[in-house]
């Protein structure tokens, strides 16, 4: 193939000397050029190495501080559930046991920072006692103390606590089967006080029989445990707890806000959209669609032939407009040529 080039020759006119001086300032010149590169190039170096090492601690920054507010997060919306739990059981019990939403997360505040249970665990025991409806306001907090006592001396979950304390309490004669099959003693003499309390309708005396036994038994025994050092080690996580549930509260308001928005708003769009592309996807599937399409195909291959020649058109154009005569310019010294021979091949002056 032949393709047109452009020589250019300078001539460098001036005594021996002055011509070798040129030169040598040229030689300087090149060497001076390859040492700013070459410093140039380690700046670069350096420069990028420096810029990805904080690209990188940025991002782990970035991450971590994701993480951190992520806890955060999860931290308030574990003590929102639990709250709403409580709130739910009070309604559904229409307020048997006296007690508060408010009252009860004092109680898992309290009993947090002094056991090894955190305030989350403590509520949720508190949350199945508000089921049994015979616990009262002047007892329930003692209940909630023997379920921590009762789970920690044991090594039981706090639920089973809670369901077993509980039962016995609602019903004192009956329950009284259940925690004597998990060692809980009680006299003869006990048993038959119980039984005169409920007969005569002094639920509250029998119940304290019942709480007197489990803190006989196991009496302060998750406060105990508390003051431990692995108690006192539970206790700070339960500090940092709060203070990223206090973080989270503040973090939560706005995000709440934002994922409404995204379920009121962008996601009723973005339903909409997969629709529109599955009816239009199911639409393409239909005979007359592909019948369409395979029409539109056919055609388009019978014009492709004529498009493929333009590329060898153009160039056969613009090498015949570089055909022109050599020329010297006489303002620069400079030489012009535009020979139609194939690339490699000499061409004279």
């Amino acid at each position: 193939m032949n393709v047109a080039m452009l020589k250019a020759i300078v001539d460098v006119e001036g005594t021996p000397e002055a011509q070798a001086k040129l030169f040598a300032m040229g030689g300087h010149v090149d060497a001076l050029t390859k040492s700013m590169r070459q410093g140039l190039a380690g700046a670069a170096h350096i420069a990028g190495e420096a810029l990805i090492g904080v690209g990188v601690v940025g991002v782990a920054a970035f991450a971590g501080l994701v993480g951190a507010l992520a806890s955060c997060v999860k931290e308030s919306s574990d003590a929102e559930l639990e709250l709403a739990q409580t709130n739910a059981v009070l309604k559904s019990t229409h307020d048997a046991s006296g007690q508060t939403a408010q009252s009860v997360l004092n109680l898992a505040d309290k009993f947090s920072h002094l056991t090894m249970f955190t305030d989350d665990a403590v509520q949720s025991a508190e949350n199945v006692l508000l089921t049994f409806t015979g616990i009262g306001t002047s007892i329930f907090p003692q209940a909630t103390q023997a379920v921590l006592d009762l789970s920690q001396a044991m090594g039981q979950d706090w639920k089973q606590s809670a369901i077993e304390v509980g039962k016995a309490l609602n019903d004192p004669v009956k329950g009284l089967g259940n925690l004597q099959r998990i060692g809980v003693s009680f006299t003869e003499e006990q048993k038959k006080m119980i039984k005169q309390f409920m007969a005569t309708g002094d639920v509250l005396d029998a119940q304290k029989i019942i709480l007197g036994e489990l803190n006989k038994e196991f009496g302060n025994s998750a406060i105990a445990a508390g003051k431990t050092l692995p108690g006192q080690l539970k206790i700070l996580s339960q500090n940092f707890d709060d203070v990223k549930q206090t973080i989270g509260d503040a973090v939560k308001g706005p995000l709440k806000g934002f994922v409404e928005m995204l379920n009121s708003q962008v996601v009723p769009v973005l339903k909409s959209g997969a629709k529109w592309v599955a009816d239009f996807l199911g639409a393409m599937n239909k005979p007359e669609a592909q019948k369409a399409l395979g029409d539109l195909g056919q055609a388009s291959s019978r014009r492709l032939p004529r498009v493929s020649t333009m590329p060898s058109q153009l160039f056969s154009r613009s090498r015949r407009g570089w055909r022109k005569q050599p020329g010297r310019s006489k303002k620069s010294g400079m030489i012009y040529s535009q020979p139609s021979k194939p690339c490699g091949a000499s061409s004279s002056r």
